[in-house]
């Protein structure tokens, strides 16, 4: 039997090897994504609007929720209420700016 040391050496040396040499006569993979013709493709891209406009709306309410915490924090003088309320903030406007940008930078990367 083999141990353990020995088979993920051998593993690994045989994925190198494959990897290095290639297959002969391989030809490039191409993939064309589409939703034509896609069953349900209609209800698929009105769920992701609809998932895209509940995460705009809870980081709203995140930011709301962080104001009104960072308000009463300093208020009472707990600064580390203050820290949080500020995470909390900043992590909402990274939410929403991933909402904002994510469609067109997975666009851009789909075309490279």
């Amino acid at each position: 039997m083999l141990n353990k040391k020995v088979f993920t050496g051998l593993a690994i040396t045989l994925v190198g090897v494959a990897a290095s040499s290639g297959v002969a006569g391989a030809e490039d993979v191409r993939v064309s994504p589409t939703s034509a013709g896609m069953p349900g493709s209609d209800a698929i891209g009105t769920l992701v609007n609809w998932l895209g406009q509940l995460a705009l709306l809870g980081g709203l309410a995140a930011i709301l929720a962080g104001g009104a915490m960072f308000g009463w924090t300093y208020w009472n003088g707990n600064s580390g209420g203050q820290n949080k309320a500020t995470k909390m903030i900043m992590g909402a406007g990274v939410a929403a700016l991933t909402v904002a940008v994510g469609p067109e930078v997975i666009n851009t990367l789909s075309k490279l």
